[in-house]
């Protein structure tokens, strides 16, 4: 009988672990709001330290604030259609320390186990402007994609996390502002393809500063400064550097 227990013990848990809930966090859900201080009448509310929601850090400052307010948009995701009421604004490109490479504003980041897909909802604050959005895994060297931040439309675009540690993705804009309404944490798609290892011929090399912008691919022509080195092999293959330009 003991036996008997163990086993349906190991099942349950098992059953348990398999079915766990991977986090999805949508800016306009009630939880969400009431949490960042909006209920009742009260419509948006600005984010001017750190604040952990549902395990997002939104990274704030005095000055560099991040705001969640009012705004209705839709989009349509694997035959679903989410309708809004509100928006989290960067409100400008987001900041990490040089030294400790922490997140210092208009940044947010969360937890992820291993392998998954990030689908990230989000937009230009400009109508007019296309931008992006940066994601990174466990620092803000380590890119795993610019996402489009259209000015037209909102969309929705998945990003793999191939990495099989537990690991902080951060997002953050690397050059004015970008609206955010929803992040949805999957399973990795079955027919994701695992990254390719660095080797062979480099067919491209270029450079970007810490915030992210292309700075282009001729690097003695940079300033000094902290640039993120960003080489392209024949074979598909990416690898990111941090490197230092000195004053000669």
């Amino acid at each position: 009988m003991k036996k008997i227990y163990m086993l349906l013990f190991a099942v349950l848990a098992f059953a348990a672990t398999s079915s766990a809930q991977l986090p999805a966090w949508n800016i306009s859900d009630a939880s969400f709001l009431e949490a960042v201080g909006i209920t009742g009448e009260v419509t948006s509310a600005s984010i001017i330290e750190v604040k952990v929601v549902d395990g997002l850090t939104i990274y704030g400052a005095d000055g560099k604030k991040v705001d969640i307010d009012t705004n209705g948009k839709t989009v349509t995701y694997k035959d679903v259609e989410y309708t809004y009421t509100h928006r989290l604004k960067f409100g400008g490109s987001g900041a990490f320390d040089s030294e400790t490479g922490a997140p210092l504003n208009r940044v947010i980041g969360f937890d992820v186990e291993g392998p998954c897909d990030i689908t990230i909802m989000c937009m230009s604050s400009s109508g007019d402007t296309d931008r992006h959005l940066n994601v990174a895994a466990g620092s803000d060297d380590n890119l795993l994609a610019q996402v489009d931040a259209l000015g037209a439309s909102l969309t929705a675009t998945t990003v793999t996390y191939t990495g099989e540690e537990a690991t902080t993705i951060y997002m953050w804009s690397p050059s004015s502002g970008v609206n955010l309404y929803h992040i949805i944490i999957e399973e990795p798609s079955p027919t994701a393809i695992n990254a390719p290892k660095a080797e062979g011929q480099v067919v491209t090399t270029e450079y970007f500063n810490i915030s992210g912008v292309r700075m282009g691919n001729n690097f003695d022509v940079l300033p000094a400064g902290i640039y993120l080195q960003v080489k392209q092999y024949a074979n598909g293959a990416v690898v990111t550097d941090k490197i230092v330009k000195n004053i000669r």
